[in-house]
């Protein structure tokens, strides 16, 4: 939208350790002739915030913004980060995760770019079942690309790949649950690498609805009913 590269520049200009920039989108739905400005938390709107502060904010509050159209990078930091086809779906999560240990960011709180929601990708409203299938085989696959990528930055903070680590196991089981082929083993298997393998807090828990993955298909399948 107007203004945005200007007022992008201006800020990389006037705060030498910024290294990302982004802003909320605004979300047209096409086919429902609706539109919304994307919701971000006010706090972290307006101001320059710690990179690591935010990275961490993102991965334990499973969120994140400042990606797709809204994302901006300082050059000389992008150039030492490797992207490959690893994280393909999950780019926009790879490039911010794997920027903000480098310096500071800044979210706009006004919408500079846009979002449109159609049935063609993925955040629209239909979708087969052979897409869903196919989206939960990418992002499966996807995720893992990306751990993989992270673990090689050097300026990426152990605690921070353990968050990314448990956000990916998060995803497998997820994963299971909807393609129905979860069972008991990968529910102790969850169980298991939350609670000893790579512990994390209960609020982290929480966010991430973990303990709900814990319950067996039968049960979901009668709580639906």
């Amino acid at each position: 939208l107007p203004r945005k590269i200007r007022r992008t520049v201006e800020i990389f200009e006037a705060h030498p350790k910024v290294v990302h920039i982004g802003n909320p989108a605004l979300i047209i739905w096409e086919e429902e002739d609706r539109e919304k400005v994307e919701p971000i938390p006010e706090h972290l709107m307006g101001k320059v915030l710690d990179g690591e502060e935010l990275n961490t904010y993102f991965l334990e509050n499973n969120m994140l913004f400042g990606g797709g159209s809204t994302y901006a990078v300082r050059a000389s930091v992008a150039k030492q980060l490797e992207i490959t086809a690893a994280g393909n779906l999950y780019i926009d999560e790879f490039l911010i995760t794997g920027i903000l240990p480098f310096g500071d960011a800044y979210l706009f709180k006004e919408a500079l770019s846009v979002w449109r929601v159609h049935g063609k990708n993925y955040s629209g409203k239909r979708r087969t079942k052979e897409a869903i299938i196919k989206r939960d085989q990418l992002l499966h696959s996807c995720s893992k690309g990306t751990l993989e990528q992270l673990t090689k930055i050097e300026k990426m903070p152990k605690r921070l790949l353990r968050l990314y680590e448990f956000k990916h196991q998060m995803r497998i089981i997820s994963a299971q649950e909807k393609a129905n082929t979860k069972s008991i083993g990968d529910i102790l298997r969850f169980f298991t690498h939350f609670t000893f393998k790579n512990p994390q807090p209960i609020r982290v828990l929480k966010q991430y609805k973990a303990f709900n993955r814990l319950l067996p298909l039968l049960f979901l399948k009668l709580l639906k009913k």
